[in-house]
């Protein structure tokens, strides 16, 4: 009975949402990479205390993915909407950029995993693009 209870309680326990957004993160001056490190930091430090858990990775340089999961869908766009605050102000007092290219939104599992690999896709192709234009040059 207690086996039976534990698998209906899994199956009604709430599901977490996934909040999603893109930026763009730059940083030319001496402090460059360090500056960079330093927001991203203070962007996953900025939920400190919530019930929502923030994690950023690279897309590809200089895009970054914000990532909250948490139960409640506005507590996941309020801390990734912290984040993107907490970003901002680290990195333009060291004189970088940072940029928005995706509103946060709310996302499900499926959609995140198939907009990773399609970003994957885009820059397959575009490598392949730019080796082609390099062997042509070299025919010349």
């Amino acid at each position: 009975i207690n086996a039976e209870y534990m698998g209906i309680r899994h199956k009604h326990k709430a599901q977490p949402f996934r909040t999603r957004a893109d930026v763009e993160v730059t940083c030319f001056t001496y402090e460059g990479i360090d500056a960079i490190k330093a927001a991203l930091t203070a962007g996953e430090q900025s939920a400190d205390g919530q019930d929502v858990a923030i994690v950023i990775r690279l897309l590809a340089a200089p895009t970054y993915v914000i990532v909250a999961n948490s139960v409640d869908k506005e507590d996941g766009l309020a801390a990734v909407h912290r984040a993107i605050d907490a970003i901002t102000a680290s990195i333009t007092s060291a004189g970088g950029s940072f940029k928005v290219t995706k509103s946060p939104a709310v996302v499900c599992v499926e959609d995140d995993l198939k907009q990773a690999t399609d970003a994957a896709d885009e820059e397959e192709e575009e490598s392949d693009e730019e080796e082609s234009d390099e062997d042509e040059e070299d025919v010349e």
